[in-house]
């Protein structure tokens, strides 16, 4: 069985109802897998990195809203979620 889900959480409840295995983020993993009932094992092999861009249109660079959002999701991936490849804007 192949399955595609929406979200790394339906996933590993997927695999917490099954016998399948499932491919999800180790930081998801080691975080929740244990409360949901699964095991998770390192990747025998070498994953190629993903690269993760923001952009946004011009008029939008100094509104707060913005700024705190984006603010935000650079904290996070500076905490070792991914690295960003690029900032950019439209």
């Amino acid at each position: 069985m192949t399955a595609i889900v929406p979200t790394v959480a339906l996933a590993t409840l997927l695999v917490a109802s099954s016998h399948h295995i499932g491919l999800v983020a180790r930081r998801f993993a080691e975080q929740h897998g244990a409360a949901m009932g699964v095991r998770w094992f390192a990747m025998p092999v070498a994953l190629p990195e993903v690269d993760v861009c923001l952009q946004w249109h011009a008029r939008l660079d100094h509104d707060p809203a913005q700024r705190w959002l984006r603010s935000l999701i650079h904290t996070s991936l500076d905490r070792g979620l991914a690295r960003p490849a690029t900032v950019s804007e439209l």
